[in-house]
Order: C-alpha cells, then sequence, then structure tokens
C-alpha cells in the first residue's frame, strides 16, 4: 500500500479499501486484486485516463467494487449507477457494465474541475432534473469515519445494506464498513422473507423507510437467526411513529437514524428511539451552525469541503445549507420540519409550492402531496400540478380551499393517486410523478373533460 499523502487521492482510496481487511460477504476484499487488474487494463485498452469519468453500472457488489477499485487505481472518477442508458450524464463516461464489459464515451465532454473528486453521485431527481453530485476525496474518507466512530464499526461487523450501491446512501454505508474492515452483505432486497433472514444475521443493518416496513411484514420465519442487529439505521427516508413500532414488535430493535444528501453524504445520526421526525446529532468532524439549540431555522453544517454539482459555478465549500427547516432541542438534537423548496417559477413568476402544499396536506385523508411545474407542448406556457396521494381523500374540500392557497398557485391542477411513486431509497420518483399526470391528462381529453 502507498503512503497517504496529507490530501487523499483516488489510488490512496484504492489502496485502503484494499488493505483494511474486509470482507464482501465470505470473499475477502484482498481477493479482487485479479479483478481489479483486469478491469483496470480493460479501462486502459479503452483509452480511459487519470482524470476521465468512468460510469459503473451496478451488478454484483464484487464485480461492481472492483470496477470502483480500478478506476480509483486509474486515478479516474467512479460514477456508480443503476443503468449507465438510463442516465443522459452518463453519454461522456467511459462505461463498465455489469459484466465488467468497457464501453467508450458516446459523446467527447471535456471533464473539468475534478481534480479533488472522488466520486460522482446522480442526484435522486425527486426536486429537481438529476444531477451529478461531486463528493471530495476527503469528504468520502469523512463520511466513513463518522460511520465507524458513529456506529462502531470495526472487524467483527457484519453490516447488511439491501439499499441500492449506486445511490449515495448505500455507497456511503458500504464504503464506510469496508474501511473499518468488516464484512459486507450488500446483496440487494428481491425476497422479502431472504431479507428478513439476512437482517437477522447482521450486527449492523442500513436500510430505508419502506424496507423496514417490508420487513417489518414478513412473518416469523421458522429456524431465522435467533439475533438482535446491534443497531439498524434507516437513512434516505422519513420513519414514522408506526414504522417504528411495527420494526420493533419484529426484530426487537427500534430504528435509528441517518441524514445527508448527494452533495454531502451522510451528516447526522441518531439513535434509536427517537420521537417522530428527530434525525440526530453531528457525525463525527461536522458541526451544526445553524440554527442554535432551542431554536428553528434552516439546518446549516460545517463539513469537509463540499464540490457540488457539475456545472455549478461556486467553488467548495465547507457551510453547507441544506434547504431543510429544523429545530433543534435543547441538547442539540435535529428535527426536521419542512423542506424549505427555493422558490418555484411559473409562466415567470415566483409562487409559494411550500404554502400549496401546507394547505392541501390539511384536508381530510390527504397522506401527502408533492407539486411540480411542467412545460405545455408549445414550450412557452407552463402549469403548476399538485399531485395528492391518499385513500378516499375528500376532493370537494380540496377544490373549496383554493381560495386560501398562495397567490399564483389557485390554478394548480390536482392530480389524484392512492400513493406517491417512491424511489428505492423512498423519495418520490419524479418521472413516475410525471408519467401519472399525463396518463391522466390524457385520460380527461379523451373523455372530453
Amino acid at each position: 500500500m502507498s503512503a497517504v499523502s496529507a490530501v487523499p487521492r483516488r489510488p490512496d482510496l484504492a489502496d485502503q479499501v484494499l488493505a483494511r481487511g474486509a470482507s464482501l460477504g465470505e470473499t475477502p476484499v484482498e481477493s479482487l486484486r485479479p479483478l481489479v487488474n483486469e478491469c483496470l487494463q480493460a479501462l486502459r485498452d479503452a483509452g480511459a485516463h487519470a482524470g476521465t469519468v468512468v460510469a459503473v453500472e451496478e451488478g454484483a457488489a464484487p464485480r461492481f467494487l472492483a470496477s470502483v477499485l480500478a478506476a480509483w487505481t486509474l486515478d479516474a472518477v467512479p460514477l456508480p449507477c443503476r443503468s449507465a442508458a438510463a442516465v443522459p450524464l452518463c453519454a461522456g463516461a467511459y462505461i463498465v457494465d455489469v459484466g465488467g464489459r468497457v464501453h467508450e464515451p458516446r459523446e467527447r465532454v471535456e471533464w473539468r474541475g475534478l481534480e479533488s473528486t472522488a466520486v460522482l453521485h446522480v442526484t435522486s431527481g425527486s426536486t429537481s432534473a438529476p444531477k451529478l453530485a461531486r463528493r471530495g476525496c476527503a469528504s468520502v474518507l469523512g463520511e466513513a469515519t463518522g460511520y465507524r466512530l458513529g456506529l462502531s464499526l470495526g472487524p467483527r461487523d457484519r453490516v447488511y445494506t439491501p439499499v441500492p450501491l449506486a445511490h449515495s446512501y448505500g455507497w456511503g454505508v458500504a464504503i464506510g464498513a469496508l474501511l473499518a474492515g468488516a464484512c459486507l452483505d450488500a446483496v440487494p432486497l428481491t425476497h422479502a422473507r431472504r431479507g428478513a433472514v439476512r437482517l437477522k444475521a447482521a450486527t449492523v443493518a442500513a436500510i430505508t423507510a419502506p424496507i423496514a416496513s417490508l420487513l417489518a411484514s414478513v412473518p416469523r420465519i421458522p429456524g431465522e437467526p435467533g439475533g438482535i442487529p446491534r443497531i439498524v439505521m434507516v437513512g434516505a427516508s422519513r420513519v414514522t411513529a408506526q414504522i417504528d413500532d411495527a420494526f420493533h414488535a419484529r426484530f426487537g430493535v427500534r430504528l435509528a437514524r441517518n441524514y445527508g444528501s448527494s452533495e454531502t453524504g451522510a451528516t447526522l445520526i441518531g439513535a434509536a428511539g427517537l420521537p417522530e421526525g428527530a434525525v440526530g446529532l453531528p457525525m463525527h468532524g461536522n458541526i451544526v451552525v445553524a440554527p442554535e439549540p432551542g431554536e428553528e431555522g434552516e439546518l446549516r453544517i460545517a463539513l469537509p469541503p463540499v464540490e457540488g454539482c457539475i456545472g455549478a459555478a461556486s467553488p467548495p465549500t465547507r457551510h453547507w445549507s441544506t434547504g431543510d427547516l429544523v429545530r433543534r432541542d435543547v441538547d442539540g438534537t435535529v428535527i426536521f420540519v419542512a423542506r424549505l423548496r427555493a422558490a418555484t417559477r411559473v409562466n415567470d413568476r415566483n409562487v409559494d409550492v411550500h404554502g400549496l402544499e401546507q394547505a392541501i396536506r390539511g384536508c381530510a385523508n390527504v397522506e401527502d402531496v408533492f407539486s411540480l411545474v411542467l412545460s405545455r407542448p408549445d414550450g412557452h406556457t407552463e402549469d403548476l400540478y399538485a399531485v395528492v396521494a391518499g385513500d378516499a381523500v375528500d376532493r370537494d374540500s380540496i377544490r373549496r380551499g383554493r381560495g386560501t392557497w398562495p397567490d399564483g398557485t389557485r390554478s394548480a391542477r390536482l392530480i389524484y393517486c392512492e400513493q406517491l411513486p417512491l424511489l428505492a431509497t423512498g423519495k418520490v420518483d419524479r418521472a413516475r410523478v410525471i408519467e401519472i399526470i399525463k396518463a391522466q391528462i390524457i385520460k380527461a381529453q379523451r373523455s372530453g373533460q
């Protein structure tokens, strides 16, 4: 292993992961070196070099990890993704597919400003079009240290995370476990019963709220492991009291919390048993700058440099404004209140979609609301849509309440569904919401409404 410099580099990250004695299931990570060298040679043969971007499609964990390590060894920048073909932003990247084959970029792109970038994450697109978020080497190592200390990870731990490794949450947990020398069980959740067994065999688990709810519904299985994980952490989604209670009744452990973003990785960890909405305290190396304990305001955190997204003009910053409204208990615990969405423009006019969503949520049987703006085919006119989720929603009461909605939102078009479509991480699937809107528009046109 090469000496790690004061400023970590991508090849240093590869060396550290290979040298920590970790394993993928029963396979030592050290034994992946031949697979890493094979991918490294394939990348070189295809023309990849230091500073280029390598999109790594997520398949089996050993191949996926070996491809990431090969990119780092080459001093290239990995871009984990579920499918490169589904991500237009991958067009300028070399692609390592699930079988390990390397494909040249579909477009010529000159990547700039990635000298200190360790990985690119595709943002969820739940609040806007997906972007490529840059994570610096120092940020990746800082998050790994935060997990090692916050979860007390060590070589004796078995860490189960069925969350996609291509997602920033699953990625961060995986890298943290590997750098702690732990055993990583990253088998995707394709069968709920098997997932419940894998969780019972783990000492630490990292899941999302939808996964927690699914696992909690699995009946007890004869012969399943009798162990209880030391900690089960939920990230990328909100933990309700109902989910926490159901999970505790099934597995004997309450859910811990995790909070972060694609641009920063995890930043807060909360102990098990926190009240609904609480997300915890800063991870090692992070400091909550605002609000002060006992106050409410936008959450701002000081942490390793945040490099932002590809194409953003702002320089790296150590003070990150999350865009979330929170309050802090006197002990400093952060409690999520609401997302402070940036001003939404409809036909060149700023409108208060947060106020619109809050007004609709106050109506009977409304479980959730998601608003977004779509352009008409003419390209000149925009419409604001409010997608309302819930069974037996009182649509008349929502329509009667239009007069109380914020200025500029009263012409919003209402779309109804039983529940909002979610990504595997628990965030709203914006692309599926758009499909629902378009389907209902077509249905209305055909019925002559």
